[in-house]
């Protein structure tokens, strides 16, 4: 129930209709606030009270239906605290006793005469006035007992007047035992240090003589461990009687201190990789292009400090065109788009790599961009390149100017012996033999490098059979029964097999067996043989260009694999097989599902 204005609503119920429109008159004449609504009969009571809302009720005792006691009874069943005076002609003690058990406000008898009614009055307003001011008082107790912070009134001598504990929902100490003891207390239990005491007097001095509005002090009491800091509030506090006293609250502040420190701990951590990161520099730009942070090594090798950068836009810092283009890469990131370009500047190349910074709530104010200098690599990409250049000459001159004096001396072999037979005749062959192997080899180097074609799934077992068809072999067995299936380049895989069960005959005998099967770990598969195998020392060896231990054998052949198996990401090793021959692991190889 609330008062509406200054107006004092009163639900008058008696069942004399004359007195109580007289009585409600002469209550309005004396009170101009008292706004009097008589009704003549309990249950009309009820459906006023249901209906709307009054500040007090006036009640007789002695009414047909239902008395003035029973009908207090239903009101305080539904309004424990709306004030309810019993103003009955009926005054026995036991009426007043049954009165006051059943929760009434006040009792008036009725008397003669026009002055009962200024007593009347009187009464009301004394009721609703008390009624207001304990609803404020429980809606601010209320309040206090609901805040997360601790409440405390000092006066202008230190002494507590009011005190209200709360840290984080636990009450450390009973609020009675501190009321009117002087700030000391707090030393006294141990609870602040006299450091602490003396800069909470001296917040308190300074509110008190108008020095600040406001006093904000971190301290850390000695409280259970989840509570290590709590940040404590100094204000004045206004009262009607002019008391000089200061309101505090303390709040919690532990989590709080905790998440700082551990902010700071990432940030310290973040600017040490920045500002050593290697050959580059690390940026964090605002939506006006504004350099907000700038770290790096490579700023001190173009010239540059953080502090000559930070708050500068690339058009303050660089060329019109070095700063455009950065600009459109900033403002695709600012889009939400991530990008790389790659800039020249000051002799040095540069790939800046750009992305976009988004706040919790998912909107881009910011972006972080990333500067690598790539001069070296760059210079080596180029030489990669021209050698690459240069092979592919080599591999013209093999194909093209080699070959075609290689095929003539063939011809020319051929016809020398349909003319005579001679021994010479044979050596020649095998050298021409030789040449043709060596060039399809170094053809095989030049052209097909580190690269790999598309990859795709490749079963083991049908690969090895389908090279097994392609080398000779004469009387060496193959076995390939595994179901592996691995993700590779087809024809590269295929060279590599080929060349490894050449590499078997040749170095194991006409009737070697070679096997084809997955490592037990599925990391790869292996190639082995029954031969005579390679010995430790020279395992390493094998796979140098040129390298061989056969008349007839070019050197290029296992060269050739391990190119393959690079380009494909695996390695490869050399072991002994379980039959004391040569083992060829390639592991790292991906299988396929």
């Amino acid at each position: 129930m609330q008062t509406t204005g200054d107006a004092i609503r009163v639900l008058h119920v008696d069942d004399e209709p004359e007195f109580v429109e007289m009585a409600a008159t002469f209550i309005e004449a004396e009170d101009g606030r008292l706004d009097v609504e008589p009704v003549t009969s309990v249950s009309d009571g009820l459906e006023r009270l249901a209906a709307d809302e009054f500040n007090c009720i006036v009640s007789d005792y002695d009414m047909p239906g239902q008395n003035g006691i029973e009908f207090l009874e239903t009101v305080r069943d539904e309004y424990s605290d709306l004030p309810f005076i019993l103003y009955t002609g009926k005054g026995s003690e036991e009426v007043a006793s049954e009165a006051i058990s059943a929760g009434v406000t006040d009792y008036l008898q009725k008397k003669g005469g026009t002055e009962q009614y200024e007593l009347l009055a009187n009464r009301i307003r004394t009721s609703v006035e008390g009624y207001l001011a304990q609803q404020e008082a429980d809606w601010q107790e209320t309040i206090i007992e609901n805040m997360g912070e601790g409440v405390y009134v000092f006066d202008d001598a230190y002494t507590l007047q009011y005190v209200n504990f709360r840290v984080s929902d636990i009450d450390v100490i009973s609020e009675e035992d501190w009321a009117g003891r002087p700030i000391s207390y707090f030393e006294a239990t141990e609870l602040l240090s006299p450091a602490e005491i003396e800069e909470v007097k001296d917040g308190i001095d300074r509110i008190l003589d108008d020095r600040t509005d406001e006093c904000r002090l971190e301290i850390e009491p000695s409280l259970p461990e989840s509570v290590e800091t709590l940040s404590l509030r100094l204000v004045p506090v206004r009262t009607r009687s002019d008391e000089n006293l200061v309101l505090a609250t303390s709040r919690d502040i532990t989590g709080r201190k905790e998440r700082e420190r551990s902010l700071q701990e990432l940030k310290r951590q973040y600017e040490t990789l920045a500002e050593h990161f290697p050959d580059g520099a690390v940026y964090l730009i605002d939506a006006d292009f504004e350099y907000v942070r700038a770290r790096g090594k490579e700023l001190r090798n173009v010239g540059l400090s953080p502090d000559e950068i930070e708050g500068k836009t690339p058009h303050d810092l660089f060329p019109k065109e070095i700063a455009d283009e950065l600009c459109e890469a900033y403002t695709r990131a600012l889009e939400g788009t991530a990008n790389t370009i790659e800039q020249v500047y000051q002799g040095e190349r540069y790939r800046v790599q750009t992305a976009p910074v988004r706040a919790e709530e998912g909107s881009i104010d910011q972006l972080i961009a990333v500067s690598q200098n790539i001069t070296e690599s760059a210079r080596k990409k180029e030489r990669l390149e021209r050698q690459n250049e240069r092979l592919e000459e080599f591999a013209s001159v093999v194909s093209h100017d080699l070959r075609n004096p290689l095929n003539v001396a063939d011809g020319r072999l051929e016809l020398a012996r349909q003319e005579c037979d001679s021994e010479h005749l044979d050596v020649a062959g095998r050298a021409l033999t030789r040449m043709e192997t060596l060039i399809e080899d170094l053809l095989a180097l030049a052209q097909q490098g580190l690269s790999v074609g598309e990859t795709t799934a490749v079963a083991l077992a049908d690969l090895a059979e389908s090279c097994w068809q392609a080398v000779e072999t004469a009387d060496a067995t193959l076995s390939a029964e595994t179901d592996c299936v691995i993700q590779a380049d087809p024809k590269r895989c295929q060279q590599l097999l080929e060349n490894l069960i050449r590499n078997c005959v040749e170095h194991g005998g006409e009737d070697v067996t070679i096997t084809v099967g997955a490592l037990d770990d599925g990391d790869g598969f292996y190639v082995a043989d029954d031969g005579p195998g390679i010995p430790t020392d020279e395992r390493e060896a094998v796979f140098k260009s040129g390298y061989s231990t056969t008349d007839g054998g070019s050197g290029f052949g296992l060269a050739i694999v391990r190119e393959i198996v690079q380009a494909h990401g695996w390695a490869i090793t050399v072991t002994e097989s379980e039959h004391g021959g040569a083992r060829f692991e390639i592991s790292g190889v991906e299988q396929a599902c």
